[in-house]
C-alpha cells in the first residue's frame, strides 16, 4: 500500500433544510485549558458521529 490508509465511512451524515451537515458529538477525545487574559477556557476535542476522526475539531465550553 502507498500512502496513508483511509477508513471510507458508512453513514452520511444527516443535513438540514439548508443543505448543511447537522453535527452531533459523539466522543470527547481531549481536553485542554487556555488562558485568556485573566480567564481560564476549558476546551474539548470533539469526534462528530458519523464524521472520520480527522475532522474532529476544539471546541470551547
Amino acid at each position: 500500500v502507498i500512502g496513508q490508509k483511509f477508513e471510507a465511512q458508512t453513514e452520511l451524515p444527516e443535513l438540514d433544510e439548508e443543505g448543511r451537515i447537522i453535527l452531533e458529538p459523539e466522543k470527547i477525545l481531549q481536553t485542554c485549558t487556555k488562558r485568556l487574559r485573566t480567564r481560564d477556557i476549558k476546551e474539548y476535542l470533539i469526534k462528530w458521529k458519523n464524521l472520520n476522526i480527522e475532522d474532529a475539531t476544539w471546541e470551547d465550553e
